[in-house]
């Protein structure tokens, strides 16, 4: 009788409450934004960013910068996305030399996952140190 009980009740749970227990849908499944993004110099350290994200209107889009390959990426700047789905913003390179990467990020809304653009990259040549 044991047996027979310690059988039963497992597969009465999961016929019952199988619906109950559904995984909801993961962010993988969800579609993505494509992010476009194109960049012009104005001067020697402002740069115009300018990305087009598709099926998106009027929201808001966050610019992350990493200062190095092993850095963790953080928020460098938020911008607002018009009626045509563009943000555009300047960019000031820093005065040190190096290397810094941006993208741009849409949180997931709408029934779109979070979307990243690829990365930017901006190389500021090293100068010789006055004394």
């Amino acid at each position: 009788m044991r047996i027979f009980r310690a059988l039963l009740v497992p597969s009465v749970a999961l016929l019952l409450g199988g619906p109950l227990l559904a995984v909801p849908a993961q962010a993988e499944d969800l579609p993505v934004r494509t992010i476009e993004w194109t960049t012009t110099q104005k001067t020697y350290r402002a740069f115009q960013l300018k990305a087009t994200i598709s099926d998106m209107v009027d929201g808001k889009a966050v610019i992350q910068q990493k200062k190095c390959g092993k850095c963790k990426w953080k928020k460098f700047k938020k911008v607002n996305v018009n009626a045509n789905g563009v943000a555009k913003t300047r960019i000031l390179a820093p005065k040190e030399p190096g290397k810094w990467l941006y993208r741009v990020q849409v949180n997931g809304q709408d029934g779109f996952a979070r979307s990243r653009s690829t990365k930017i990259g901006v190389i500021m040549p090293g100068g010789k140190k006055r004394r």
